[in-house]
């Protein structure tokens, strides 16, 4: 059944991106060109020779009967992944994402990786997986040394019948999902390619290990956290997705994650879906924060190159950002979408695991991480703001070993002393933009000789001379702005109706003449050292995956907004 509906919706493709085509026959005496006047259509060409036809593009509006008009349908191939369509992190031709949204043509990792035979360890440390999903036929982990169902240890791992790996929260070997998050994270990272099912994902090739560390709830301990990187580096798997995370530092998780790193393996983590900077130590989301080099944070980005407005960032401490934003893929009997830094991280966790592939097991983990960062697609010049790369994951860089661009900072700051301040403290309800001006500069950055406002309530706005939002301050904070392009800059203050505090004091300004650089980054230890957390674990809690509606097709609908 399933195959007949999916062969029935994706025979034929009505066509999509940001203008709608129409093809038009054409009647004796009509003249494409003045139709198009006529109608408030643009012409683009037309051809055929048993017939004459017009393409146009644009809102279609009422036209004569007379007229014979239809859409310009694509096709897709049936035999390989019907639905890859509605993959736009793979492949972003402008067509809508699952919320309607127009997507910006190239604004995704540069497609996905076949394998060539090879099919790299990768391990999913979440809610367990559907294994009867046709998605993921021969797509997942075996252990060869344990026979199935006899009740007997038999490779000695301490783990019985542990055939397609183990649920440590219940300790069986039923790796299951009662909860649809780890289904569809493991979809995006390695849903099978070209098996005339559904869509397909970064790794069309692969060796999925599935560790379950969360329960039907979305909720796990840092004891099955543990019990999970600790199983899943011991059978060999060399790249973790950890797509979930607390508020609290972790010291037994955070010394697991190092040990992980001395075995080899890299972690890569959901940054969070607060909205947080990382850069401040108050709000920070683990094992994402962990001053590690073997973990890789990932935010969350749209199919406009747009930071999801939940994502947490932080300019040093979150690595890159990558498709996180309606994401679609293969859920517990049919297929939904998602949306979460939680399936932005597999789409990075399968970039390395073909890193891995193509550089053999000898390959150091360290390197592979460096060349991933180095490859990635610079997003905006304000984006070094955001992300320690400056840029969004892309799978055909990181292959082909392409490192483009990206914006570095001038060595010629010219400083000068200014007074720039709120009321000490200001009051509630405070709205205010300060300007600032320097005639002919090529970037503009402020002092902060103080900075404190009620965290995530009260804001300090920095706004370059065209209106953008280059970055936002909130919390405490003393030392240098970013900088915003030009010579004009606009500091907006708002506060709420609760807290009165501090407020602001700049000091000074510093200006360049210099032109916008952008330089080539070397590699470097600077790479994933970024902080050293200090807080002290309470619980751990994991992000929920929670399904909205249901229908008969077998679509899910579904968001995880936590």
């Amino acid at each position: 059944m399933r195959a007949h509906w999916v062969f029935l919706l994706f025979i034929l493709l009505p066509t999509f991106g940001g203008a709608k085509e129409w093809l038009v026959t054409l009647r004796p005496g009509d003249v494409p060109a003045l139709l198009a006047k006529r109608y408030g259509l643009s012409f683009r060409r037309s051809f055929g020779k048993l017939r004459r036809y017009a393409l146009y593009e644009g809102e279609l509006q009422q036209l004569p009967r007379a007229i014979r008009v239809q859409p310009n349908y694509r096709y897709a191939p049936q035999s390989a992944d019907p639905m890859l369509h509605a993959s736009w992190a793979l492949a972003n031709l402008g067509q809508p994402d699952g919320d309607g949204q127009l997507g910006v043509p190239g604004k995704d990792i540069g497609g996905s990786w076949d394998g060539g035979g090879q099919r790299p360890v990768v391990a999913v440390l979440d809610s367990g997986v559907d294994r009867n999903h046709p998605e993921f036929d021969g797509q997942l982990w075996e252990n060869v040394a344990d026979a199935p169902g006899n009740g007997l240890d038999d490779d000695g791992n301490g783990y019985i019948d542990d055939r397609f790996g183990w649920n440590f929260v219940d300790n069986t070997p039923n790796i299951d999902d009662d909860n649809n998050h780890g289904t569809l994270v493991t979809g995006i990272l390695a849903a099978r390619a070209n098996n005339g099912e559904g869509s397909r994902g970064v790794l069309g090739s692969a060796s999925v290990l599935i560790a379950k560390c969360t329960d039907k709830y979305g909720i796990g301990t840092t004891a099955t956290a543990i019990e999970a990187i600790e199983y899943a580096v011991a059978q060999g798997a060399r790249v973790l997705n950890a797509s979930w995370g607390t508020h609290a530092f972790d010291p037994a998780l955070y010394e697991t994650v190092r040990w992980a790193g001395e075995q080899g393996a890299l972690l890569v983590a959901a940054a969070g879906n607060q909205g947080w900077d990382h850069d401040f130590s108050e709000t920070r989301t683990y094992p994402a924060a962990f001053d590690l080099d073997n973990v890789v944070a990932v935010a969350a980005y749209d199919n406009r190159d747009a930071l999801w407005e939940k994502s947490d960032y932080g300019a040093h401490s979150v690595h890159l950002g990558a498709p996180g934003v309606s994401i679609f893929g293969p859920i517990r009997g049919g297929y939904g979408y998602g949306t979460g830094t939680s399936f932005a991280a597999p789409h990075v966790a399968g970039v390395l695991g073909a890193l891995l592939a193509l550089g053999g097991m000898g390959k150091n983990v360290l390197d592979l991480k460096d060349r991933l960062l180095l490859s990635t697609e610079v997003i905006r010049y304000y984006e070094k703001n955001r992300l320690l790369s400056a840029g969004r994951l892309h799978l055909g860089n990181a292959l082909a070993g392409r490192t483009p661009e990206r914006p570095d900072g001038p060595s010629d700051w010219k400083t000068l002393t200014t007074l720039l301040e709120t009321p000490h403290p200001y009051p509630a309800l405070y709205k205010k933009s300060y300007h600032l001006t320097r005639f002919g500069a090529e970037r503009l950055r402020v002092h902060f000789a103080q900075l404190t406002t009620e965290r995530e309530f009260d804001r300090v706005a920095l706004r370059d001379g065209a209106g953008e939002v280059v970055t936002v301050y909130t919390g405490s904070y003393t030392g240098w702005s970013a900088d915003v392009l030009g010579g004009e800059m606009w500091l907006d203050f708002e506060a709420d109706a609760v807290t009165e505090d501090f407020g602001f004091v700049v000091d000074a300004y510093a200006y360049s003449d210099a032109p916008t650089v952008w330089a080539q980054k070397k590699s470097s230890p600077e790479w994933g050292a970024f902080w050293m957390p200090v807080e002290l674990l309470r619980r751990m809690r994991f992000d929920a995956f929670n399904p909205s509606f249901q229908t008969k097709t077998g679509w899910l609908r579904v968001r995880s907004d936590r």
